[in-house]
């Protein structure tokens, strides 16, 4: 047992003086008693006439002085310390991407819970070891490191959860890269997900808790026949059907309201048609609250870059047609016989999509989209995989899309380059690459679409999509919808000044270059990105969203998973004052009855 404060022990004083009471013979008093009585006691009234008398056993005195060194005690503030008492370095780690967000004791969020438990920790920690507090999401910070506990409350205090992905495991990478000068470390994590304390001593305290949610995962825009359109993946986290009503806003401006059943842990898909809108922006919005209120937004821009130019080579694939009808700013060209298919390459397209059509020579510009790759296409040697199950990889092209598996027929194993990245495997075989070789893009599918089931997948128009729009990127910005803390490309004119970006919460900041990667990208919403040039004023959008990996904040990897190095909560000193103060008034009823009785 150890003591907060020794000064109490002054008032150990008082107890003398509470015996010495006790030793002073009180004042005799006149009274009428019988005769013989009076001659029996006329030895005690003499004695009485002296100040002191000799000491005798009072029990009333012990349970006084017992009851004083008790509230001594209690002042002391006494506590059993935990085994973190030997070490003389912690590290705090607190994860503090948007997943802790998520309301865990009603206003409260999982990140203002651990908060407050980290500060009861901390407040009760010795002031003689070091104090170091760390956040963490896709990056990790130190908020303080010293001797000073009261510089870390105070950084702890005044930080806040961000919309950032990720999770403590950046934080915990820095703890074992502080732990190599200082062995005696002990970490405390502060965490809703699965995290390895591997070479750490310490543990996580789980922050998790059970709650239902409803995200807008994605928000994209097309145009059919000349009209505005809109699609939606609603995804319900949640254990219940949930029905939901989409509002899309143009702007500030209510376009259209649209209900939308979604069974427990599965998404859906909302279109909206026909939209009379000539703005900026599309946006989003679910109008019932649930417990991650952040995620139930999306943004989308209507793109101001010039069209380019896209050559389909198909005998007939209405769903790859619709597909690219969703991709803003491009121009299709279909093209149904592939022989004298070189008559088009003069035109200089931007992409040419071959589908299932091979040409016996490809052209030397523009990027490359060749669906059903096989012996006859322009990567040969490849492995026959027949009918199998195709999965999904995680991937630039396969972005904002849950892992799947689907059905395809004639399926081909393909031999990837060393720059392409597998958007779709058998196994380890790659069936599906995206890459750029050092002058192209290409795209390469290992089998012909219309022996699958993909295209009935709601996934399918959303992965052409993100193809398609890497690879014909145009303007100053290399996207226009981006996670937040992703990084994005600006690339300013030369000729012009260097750019400016207005961010949802109205500030601007300049940038230093005309040429540059933005980061601040930590508010979701919409930034407009402005440079004066030699034509004039150049502005275009990008649109920040929620980052939908940390939607599902249920039946996520579980902190619980990691056995004995979880806590339900810290554990921080046992304090033993208020058992101790029980004590003491338990001692004063039991005063007040010998008092009563003597």
């Amino acid at each position: 047992m150890k003591f907060l404060y020794l000064w109490p022990l002054v008032f150990i004083l008082l107890v003398p003086v509470i015996i010495i009471v006790y030793l002073l013979k009180q004042k005799a008093q006149d009274k009428k008693v019988s005769s013989l009585y009076l001659w029996n006691e006329i030895y005690h009234n003499i004695e009485a006439n002296t100040p002191w008398e000799k000491f005798k056993k009072n029990l009333l005195m012990f349970v006084q002085i017992l009851t004083m060194l008790v509230l001594i005690v209690a002042l002391m503030a006494p506590y059993i310390p935990n085994m973190v008492q030997n070490a003389q370095n912690i590290v705090v780690v607190i994860d503090n991407s948007a997943s802790m967000n998520t309301i865990y004791d009603g206003e409260k969020t999982r990140f203002d819970v651990a908060v407050e438990q980290a500060v009861d920790y901390i407040k009760d920690l010795p002031d003689s070891g070091v104090v170091t507090v760390i956040t963490s999401n896709d990056n990790a910070a130190i908020l303080a490191g010293s001797t000073d506990k009261d510089m870390a409350l105070n950084k702890l205090k005044h930080t806040e959860c961000t919309n950032h992905g990720g999770s403590a495991e950046k934080g915990l990478e820095m703890a074992r890269s502080l732990q190599i000068d200082d062995d005696s470390l002990y970490v405390i994590c502060f965490t809703d997900t699965a995290v390895s304390m591997e070479g750490l001593k310490g543990y996580t305290v789980d922050m998790y808790n059970e709650a239902g949610n409803v995200s807008v995962d994605y928000l994209s825009h097309g145009y059919s026949s000349g009209s505005l359109m809109a699609l939606c993946k609603i995804s319900n986290y949640s254990e219940n059907t949930m029905t939901e009503d989409v509002s899309l806003y143009g702007g500030d401006e209510l376009l259209m309201v649209e209900t939308v059943e979604i069974e427990a842990g599965k998404s859906e898909i909302v279109y909206f048609e026909n939209i009379d809108y000539d703005g900026t922006y599309l946006k989003a919005e679910l109008n019932q609250k649930d417990a991650l209120p952040a995620d139930n937004v999306a943004y989308d821009v209507l793109s101001s870059g010039s069209d380019k130019k896209v050559l389909l080579v198909t005998d007939s694939n209405v769903y790859l047609e619709k597909a690219l009808e969703m991709v803003d700013n491009i121009t299709v060209t279909k093209a149904t016989d592939v022989y004298g298919i070189e008559d088009f390459y003069g035109e200089k397209f931007d992409l040419y999509i071959f589908d299932s059509m091979f040409p016996t020579t490809y052209p030397e510009d523009g990027d490359i989209m060749i669906f059903g790759a096989n012996s006859a296409a322009t990567y040969s040697n490849l492995d026959y995989l027949g009918s199998v199950l195709v999965s999904l990889e995680e991937a630039s092209a396969t972005r904002y899309l849950d892992k799947m598996d689907f059905g395809a027929a004639d399926v081909y194993g393909l031999n990837k380059p060393d720059w392409g990245e597998t958007f779709l495997s058998v196994g380890d075989e790659c069936v599906g690459f995206t890459g750029n070789d050092g002058t192209r893009n290409y795209a390469v599918w290992g089998f012909n679409i219309h022996n699958s089931v993909l295209p009935l997948k709601l996934e399918f128009p959303m992965m052409i999509y993100n193809i398609v729009t890497d690879f014909v990127a145009s303007g100053i910005l290399a996207e226009n919808s981006i996670e937040v803390g992703d990084s994005l490309a600006i690339n300013g004119y030369s000729d012009g000044e260097n750019p400016t970006v207005l961010r949802p919460d109205g500030e601007t900041s300049p940038l230093s270059d005309v040429k540059m990667k933005y980061t601040s990208t930590d508010n979701i919403g919409v930034y407009t990105v402005s440079q004066n040039t030699k034509e004039g004023l150049v502005e275009e959008c990008f649109a920040v969203n929620f980052p939908t990996s940390e939607s599902r904040i249920i039946n996520a990897p579980s902190v619980s998973d990691q056995g004995d190095l979880v806590q339900s909560r810290v554990r921080g000193n046992l304090d033993l004052r208020n058992i101790i103060i029980a004590i003491c008034l338990l001692l004063l009823g039991v005063e007040w009855i010998i008092y009563l009785k003597k």
